[in-house]
């Protein structure tokens, strides 16, 4: 045991947060990046797919919740449609300026 703690003691750990928080509660499902604009959306388990802004600093742009438990994210490569995958099947939606419809 001394010797696994002195190795933990050596060597830093290579994941360290981006915020203190996280940027999500659950365990995340799926994240997609769009090639034309600078956006990248995540989907957790706790019901909940939020789009990001990255750039020079990266910022929160606006955040969705369902009902239902998503199971899989793909986002167009311009960045304008979304589809996630439910249990009962895929939608659809169209990503506007602060929300999906």
């Amino acid at each position: 045991m001394a010797m696994v703690d002195a190795i933990k003691g050596a060597f830093k750990d290579p994941f360290e947060p981006v915020f203190e928080k996280g940027l999500q509660k659950g365990d995340i499902l799926g994240i997609e990046g769009s090639i034309a604009r600078s956006i990248i959306v995540t989907l957790a388990k706790d019901k909940t797919c939020k789009f990001w802004e990255y750039g020079s600093e990266i910022k929160g742009i606006f955040s969705n919740t369902f009902i239902e438990s998503p199971n899989c994210c793909s986002l167009h490569p311009l960045g304008n449609q979304l589809a996630i995958g439910f249990k009962d099947g895929l939608r659809i939606y169209y990503c506007l300026e602060n929300e999906l419809k």
